[in-house]
């Protein structure tokens, strides 16, 4: 049986993309818009493209929000992007609005470099803790970022990048898989990488 992988819709993610990506590797996809779209969802996806606020505003708005907030989807997850970013407590992006808060670290902006461009848009090295299928520990893999605010680090860091500064770019803890970079536009590490949460949670 094909098994079927949820992406939320609440208007704010490049999930045409993600669907695409995630099809491509022989899972089905069915976009989040109502609760009604959540029965026999088997993996869900948190994606996010924008401001951090913005987005969390959007995201209260959504049938989901409280059982994020809660961890309680009892399914898989895989944060993106923003939708990485939202899982945790706060951001300097929007200094007064709360994340998810299910990871209590903050988000920081890249400090100003004459060597390193603001945002941070393009190819980066990520670097695996441990082995993951695919990708092996102590090894840097390139994916593609797009992002103006970093985790410098967590207790549940699985990978690590730089520019200008280290940071954390991939977490993962009980459910819960998230990283910075875009798994959909990191073509085949970035399927690589969907497998992996895939295959984790199997």
């Amino acid at each position: 049986m094909i098994k079927k992988v949820g992406i939320l819709n609440y208007n704010s993610g490049n999930i045409r993309s993600i669907a695409s990506a995630i099809n491509y590797i022989g899972y089905e996809t069915v976009m989040l818009n109502q609760k009604s779209d959540f029965k026999d969802i088997d993996y869900v996806i948190l994606p996010g493209v924008g401001a951090f606020g913005n987005c969390v505003k959007k995201l209260k708005k959504s049938f989901i929000y409280n059982l994020l907030k809660k961890n309680e989807l009892k399914r898989p997850l895989l944060g993106i992007c923003v939708g990485f970013q939202l899982l945790f407590n706060r951001s300097d992006e929007s200094p007064n609005q709360n994340g998810l808060s299910i990871f209590k670290e903050k988000f920081s902006k890249f400090p100003n470099s004459k060597n390193f461009k603001i945002p941070h848009v393009g190819w980066n090295e990520v670097k695996f803790k441990k082995n993951c299928n695919y990708f092996k520990k102590g090894y840097s893999y390139d994916f593609y970022f797009d992002h103006s605010y970093f985790l410098k680090n967590s207790k549940f860091s699985l990978c690590k990048s730089k520019h200008s500064v280290e940071f954390t770019s991939v977490v993962q803890r009980n459910n819960i898989l998230a990283c910075q970079f875009h798994p959909e536009k990191s073509q085949k590490n970035g399927l690589e990488f969907l497998k992996y949460f895939f295959n984790y949670y199997g």
